[in-house]
């Protein structure tokens, strides 16, 4: 009996203080945006996240355009996100992808 008082009270309170409910009810694992994936759905899962991480992080990709890398990503069946998804995990995570200094042809001017 004494339950069934308790569940009716945290139902009057969510309609009272749906904040406090979210707060009580909904558990969140802490991710890399911080947002809760019940009520944020579409973010990236832990595990896509650590793709690009390696993808941006592997020495052979060094001097490859973010463009590129997202390609081969695709191509190879590892994930399917968007490239301003890659930008902005690449950006939250704090990484630097480094391209080669100079990438054009120096034309010789002059006779």
């Amino acid at each position: 009996m004494k339950n069934y008082y308790f569940s009716k009270l945290i139902v009057v309170f969510q309609d009272i203080c749906p904040v406090w409910a979210k707060q009580v009810n909904i558990k969140c694992l802490k991710n890399l945006i911080e947002k809760c994936p019940r009520t944020y759905p579409n973010q990236l899962t832990e595990k896509e996240v650590n793709i690009i991480k390696q993808q941006i992080e592997k020495p052979e990709n060094n001097g490859t355009s973010i463009c590129s890398i997202a390609g081969n990503a695709i191509r190879n069946d590892l994930m399917y996100v968007s490239m301003s998804t890659w930008y902005k995990y690449i950006h939250l995570l704090g990484l630097v992808h480094s391209l080669p200094s100079h990438r054009r042809k120096n034309h010789k001017t002059g006779g």
